[in-house]
């Protein structure tokens, strides 16, 4: 039983309390900017499904923002975005080189390299996914071929169920407090030397 005074106010009334363990992370694509996202991640502690809507976020009994919520199955992971941290640096940079290769010399080799460098100003250790992407061939793009020649640290295929992207990667580091990290991988697109790729050869910016 709650009482709820008769004010024209809206009123928060608490029904359940549980806890759950929850992980801070953080993850951006520097491909599109340089802005670091945060999330939590927990897992639902009740036998029940948290409903979709609205959740307020506090940390050490601040309020720090208001984030939606997706359903969570019982049980089931759920996921928070917090905004942009700052204390996180990006800088992504490239380099593209043009070679001739091939017996003949009729292939030209168009060698993309993308460094991407990680600067944490945290105060703690944090767990970074940077997301990017690579082009790729289709099956019925004859004559054309693409090979990733080197990736510091390794990397692994980036799974999305929504809206999925082809050729996307992900790296999945860990920066400790005041450290830099640095990030690359060199791929090289071959094509025959009188062909040029839609749109120019250099395909990183």
């Amino acid at each position: 039983r709650v009482d709820v005074p008769s004010d024209d106010q809206f009123h928060s009334v608490p029904v359940l309390d549980r806890d759950t363990a929850t992980s801070l992370s953080y993850v951006l694509v520097p491909r599109e900017a340089t802005d670091v996202f945060r999330f939590v991640r927990f897992v639902n502690p009740l036998e029940a499904a948290l409903p979709e809507g609205p959740a307020d976020i506090y940390a050490g009994g601040d309020f720090l923002l208001t984030t939606p919520l997706h359903t969570v199955a019982p049980g089931g992971d759920a996921e928070l975005g917090l905004g942009v941290e700052e204390a996180i640096k990006v800088a992504r940079n490239t380099r593209f080189a043009e070679n001739k290769g091939g017996m003949l010399g009729g292939d030209l080799n168009l060698e993309h390299e993308i460094i991407i460098e990680l600067t944490s100003h945290l105060s703690k250790l944090a767990a970074v996914e940077v997301r990017e992407r690579i082009p790729t061939v289709r099956d019925d793009e004859k004559g054309i071929q693409l090979q990733v020649l080197e990736v510091t640290p390794p990397w692994e295929p980036l799974k999305q169920v929504r809206r999925p992207i082809e050729g996307g990667h992900r790296w999945c580091v860990k920066i400790q407090p005041g450290a830099k990290q640095e990030l690359k991988v060199t791929y090289q697109v071959s094509i025959a030397a009188k062909n040029q790729l839609a749109g120019g050869n250099r395909r990183e910016q």
